[in-house]
């Protein structure tokens, strides 16, 4: 959806609407979407660049995390153990694996990078001279058109100057012409940013999901779901416990008189407010406020050895390097055995939903790898939901054409008739994982077929173990095919009704060829899978000479040959 809407609409609309930042435009969050459209151009509909491109970002958001936590705390042993912390957790692992999240990842690097560049001048005791308060300016209009998190920077770098460079007696009236002259520039474009985009038609504050709410209720009910999905205890968390929690820290900042602590709590209780008010999030989209978070656990972490080891007889320095080495050596030995045993938890989209668009994706190429131009598709069934455009999305991006017509039966009242049928181009249905052609009278035909699922064909080493690229076939290794469409057994089964359990393995009557990179391998057992419905287990062996790498795996009984899979092969 995203890189759809980044790239049906005209290059000149994309610029107008990242220079006119305050404009409500189409594209909602502009800057993000020139990512989207400069990978697609030279990647095509190909997922790797896009997730190599947001990893690399968010290393150097870690790079801009240590260098902001070093300045406000100075102290590297902080800097260096609180980005540790930071730096990956399950439960904002979308970050890590789902690209709709870019805007959040960017949204940060801009937003820090201006707040590094602020900090950084301030802390040479001197004023912003012009064309770096423009360059803090054009940063913090990118962090804006990437997502409207990043209105907070103005708050933070107004505390940031009243905690770290109070204004003394007698400067309250030239301050915000001096001292304050990045706060006041950063607050006029927040104000200009924040009217535009609250006005017009392409407004998000017109969408339900994005209408704020502003009550005391909706705060606590957002910190709440944010606090519980963080935490992984859901529903566990509710408004007494947010307090709670919200007071402790408060406290401990209070009775440490820690000039981190108190920046770290005001952060993690102000950063929120831009979602605070609308329906509740999840905790991936607190990335801009996890950092207070962070900074605060690894200001308290490293401040609580500091005392514990404040007597021991070592030189001071030589301590704190030792220490500092140690902190970020021992969290590394925990956090790491933690998250590997945790693997995939909580990232869904990777796991499930990028599956299935892969898959449909690869199957429309393998079908056609070319549509005409202005070509009408009908799909009868298909495995995405009825509110999702992904089907339209990836056959228009995949073919880089928007005049391709592509509906759904799924999105109709009714399935159309045989004349309405007759005025697509291509008419296709979806049985057992796979994608089907239909020819008149339009009725789907028998055809032997290797099923497939989201992890791919149904292919699998004996023992039952997938083929997949970390387990791939050898060649000469026998292996198990699960296939539809084989036909009868002796004896026979009627239709409908599932194949009897073991030992009673029923044997396919017809003839059944399997063939490998176009070449017939040895077909070794054809039966019916115990307790399944039409479904069929076919062994055959891979073909000596067989090349490594992709290789194509076809069946066919009773004349009829099914669609392509691919299997890789060592």
């Amino acid at each position: 959806m995203n890189l759809y809407r980044s790239w049906e609409s005209p290059v000149l609309e994309l610029v107008k609407a990242n220079l006119l930042f305050f404009w409500a435009s189409p594209f909602y969050r502009p800057f993000v979407s020139v990512w989207y459209r400069v990978v697609f151009y030279f990647a095509g509909f190909n997922p790797y660049p896009f997730h190599a491109t947001e990893l690399m970002i968010l290393l150097v958001n870690i790079f801009l995390t240590y260098s902001v936590y070093r300045r406000l705390s100075g102290s590297r042993e902080i800097a260096a153990a609180a980005t540790l912390l930071g730096s990956y957790y399950t439960r904002i692992n979308w970050l890590y694996f789902d690209t709709s999240f870019a805007y959040d990842v960017w949204c940060y690097t801009f937003y820090f990078s201006a707040f590094l560049l602020y900090v950084r001048i301030r802390q040479q005791r001197r004023l912003l001279k012009a064309w770096e308060l423009i360059a803090c300016s054009i940063l913090y209009v990118c962090a804006l058109n990437s997502k409207e998190m990043a209105v907070t920077l103005p708050v933070f770098l107004l505390i940031y100057e009243l905690l770290y460079h109070p204004v003394r007696a007698g400067q309250v009236r030239r301050w915000p012409l001096r001292e304050g002259r990045g706060v006041l520039v950063i607050g006029l474009i927040t104000l200009v940013f924040v009217i535009g985009r609250l006005t017009g038609p392409n407004s998000l504050a017109a969408l339900a999901g994005y209408r704020p709410e502003f009550t005391w209720a909706r705060f606590l009910e957002t910190s709440a779901t944010f606090l519980g999905d963080l935490s992984g205890m859901g529903l566990y968390w509710n408004g007494s416990k947010v307090l709670a929690l919200w007071g402790i820290l408060f406290s401990i900042a209070w009775a440490t008189r820690s000039r981190v602590l108190w920046f770290a709590w005001l952060f993690l209780m102000v950063s929120p407010l831009p979602v605070a008010f609308v329906p509740a999030r999840s905790a991936n989209q607190y990335y801009i406020p996890w950092f207070g978070w962070v900074l605060y656990a690894g200001t308290l972490l490293v401040q609580s050895i500091v005392y514990l080891t404040r007597r021991l007889p070592v030189d001071p320095i030589r301590l704190a390097r030792l220490r500092g080495s140690a902190v970020v050596l021992g969290l590394a030995l925990v956090l790491y055995p933690i998250y590997l045993r945790q693997g995939w938890a909580n990232a869904a989209d990777a796991r499930f939903e990028a599956p299935m668009i892969r898959s449909t994706a690869e199957q429309i190429r393998d079908l056609y790898p070319h549509f005409p131009h202005g070509s009408r598709l009908l799909f009868l069934d298909d495995p995405l939901k009825p509110d999702r455009y992904d089907v339209l999305e990836i056959i228009r991006l995949m073919n880089r054409d928007t005049s391709l017509v592509v509906d759904r039966v799924k999105t109709m009242p009714a399935r159309p008739d045989d004349k309405q049928l007759a005025s697509y181009d291509h008419v296709f249905d979806y049985d057992a994982g796979v994608f089907l052609e239909l020819k008149r009278p339009w009725q789907p035909v028998p055809v032997a077929m290797i099923v497939r699922s989201l992890d791919g064909p149904g292919v699998y080493h004996q023992g039952f173990v997938p083929v997949t690229p970390d387990s791939p076939a050898t060649v000469g290794e026998v292996l198990i095919g699960q296939a539809v469409g084989l036909g009868a057994t002796e004896p026979p089964v009627l239709q409908g009704k599932p194949f009897p359990p073991n030992p009673m393995l029923l044997p396919v009557t017809g003839d059944v060829a399997v063939y490998v990179n176009g070449k017939p391998a040895e077909v070794t057992v054809k039966i019916g899978w115990p307790e399944k419905v039409n479904t069929y287990r076919v062994d055959f062996r891979i073909p000596k000479g067989t090349p490594r790498g992709s290789a194509t795996l076809r069946i066919n009984a009773a004349g009829l040959t099914g669609p392509v899979v691919r299997i890789p092969v060592r």
